[in-house]
């Protein structure tokens, strides 16, 4: 059994890469990994924060269960279909999407890729 503290702290400062991020948002986003797998490179269980922004998906790199637990983000497939979720929805972004993920406010997530 290993517990997941939902006050874990943010400790990975990271940014994404030219081309990723739309428009004004500079890309900048906080992490902390709380579990990984070590069978699957890169399967892990993660905390995941941003401020307001859009991000581009060219071929997401793996399965991603997501949780919103602040703030609102509406994804774009290619087709152009929109989603919308809020704080205590749950979804799944599927290995290879592409489209748009557009953060309204303030966002945070626990992920889980497998």
């Amino acid at each position: 059994m290993v517990p997941i503290p939902l006050g874990t702290p943010l400790t990975e400062h990271l940014v994404y890469p030219p081309g990723i991020p739309i428009g004004h948002f500079d890309g900048a986003y906080k992490e902390a990994t709380v579990y990984k797998l070590g069978i699957y490179d890169g399967n892990r269980v993660a905390f995941w924060e941003s401020g307001a922004g859009g991000l581009r998906s060219f071929n997401y790199p793996k399965d991603e269960f997501i949780y919103v637990l602040e703030g609102s983000v509406v994804t774009t497939d290619s087709d152009g279909t929109n989603h919308e979720f809020h704080a205590g929805d749950a979804f799944v972004l599927p290995k290879g999407w592409v489209g748009l993920w557009d953060m309204k406010t303030h966002f945070e997530k626990i992920f889980v890729n497998f």
